[in-house]
C-alpha cells in the first residue's frame, strides 16, 4: 500500500514535470484550480471515479495503477484518522 503523502508528493511531481500549472490540469480534468491544490494537499478525497481516471490519463499513468493508488491512498488516510480517534479517546 502507497503511504498518502507519498502519493500525493507523487502527483504533483508528475504535474509539475509536465510543466503543468494547477489551473491548467484542473481546465484539462475538469474541475477548479482550488480542487487540484486540494487533492495534491492530500485534503480531498471525494472525488469522482471518472475525475480520477481522467487525471491519471492526463498525467500518463495507467489508469487501472492510478485508481488503485488513488484508493489505497484513501484508505491509508482513513486509517491514519480513525487511529488518532481511537488513541486521543483513551
Amino acid at each position: 500500500m502507497v503511504s498518502s503523502t507519498k502519493f500525493y508528493h507523487y502527483l504533483k511531481s508528475k504535474r509539475t514535470a509536465l510543466r503543468l500549472s494547477q489551473a491548467r490540469l484542473g481546465s484539462l480534468v475538469g474541475v477548479a484550480t482550488s480542487t487540484i491544490c486540494h487533492i495534491e494537499a492530500g485534503a480531498y478525497t471525494k472525488f469522482p471515479l471518472n475525475k480520477v481516471l481522467k487525471l491519471g490519463q492526463i498525467l500518463g499513468i495507467n489508469q487501472d495503477q492510478f485508481a488503485l493508488m488513488w484508493i489505497d491512498a484513501i484508505v491509508e488516510d482513513q486509517k491514519e484518522t480513525l487511529k488518532r480517534k481511537i488513541f486521543s479517546a483513551r
